[in-house]
């Protein structure tokens, strides 16, 4: 394991094996909230330059891939192989990091003091939603996992809605944004699956939605 390193006084970890290309270019430190993350700019074939991570670049995820590289410790200067999958949004999404002030343990997942339950909780569009209070952190968890990952879904489909009505003709791009929600959904899916005991009917009723949904989208990718 090597250092790279970056601007503000911060370096980023890779693998030997990576070093040398990485170590090529100027990489500077970018803040997003509490992480840094590792960027450079690159040319684009239309002469525009763009934004190119460095973990994508790992990975070999071309600039608009809307796959995602996903740092199973949470640590965003972590870049080695062994750290880095690639991820669907909903994936990557479940994976996000606790608040320093969480004492759960788990990201969503707060304690309720004056009823002494363990409390789950998500933001969507700048709104704090209460998710329900639970006798362990485990299960409060659980619910703020399946929540979570249908907002990012919901979001996923109303882009893509959005890009049939401003580009309808682009079929390259929907063909590739459409897949990458299926991915999403089926992983969504394999949560539910994996659930002990049955689901509780907000559960069986994101379900039942969800692969409402895979069968729209698979219906509109044939069409593509």
């Amino acid at each position: 394991m090597k250092e790279i390193k970056l601007t503000q006084g911060k370096v980023a970890l890779v693998d030997n094996e990576d070093y040398e290309e990485l170590s090529a270019f100027n990489w500077h430190a970018f803040r997003c909230g509490n992480r840094f993350y590792e960027q450079r700019y690159i040319k684009l074939p239309n002469a525009r330059e763009a934004m190119q991570f460095m973990h994508r670049q790992i990975l070999g995820l071309a600039h608009g891939d809307k796959l995602q590289v996903d740092q199973k410790d949470t640590n965003s200067i972590n870049n080695t192989r062994e750290n880095l999958r690639v991820a669907t949004a909903a994936q990557n999404g479940a994976n996000k990091g606790k608040q320093r002030s969480n004492k759960s343990g788990f990201n969503g997942v707060s304690w309720d003091r004056c009823r002494q339950k363990w409390q789950a909780g998500t933001r969507h569009n700048g709104k704090q939603f209460y998710l329900g209070r639970f006798d362990n952190p485990q299960l409060a968890y659980g619910v703020f996992c399946l929540i979570d990952a249908t907002i990012l879904i919901e979001r996923e489909r109303q882009t893509i809605e959005r890009e049939l009505r401003q580009s309808p003709r682009n079929n390259q791009r929907l063909r590739h944004d459409l897949q990458i929600f299926i991915k999403d959904c089926q992983s969504e899916l394999e949560f539910l699956d994996a659930a002990r005991g049955p689901l509780p009917p907000e559960g069986a009723s994101r379900k039942q939605r969800i692969e409402l949904l895979i069968a729209s989208a698979r219906r509109q990718l044939s069409l593509l």
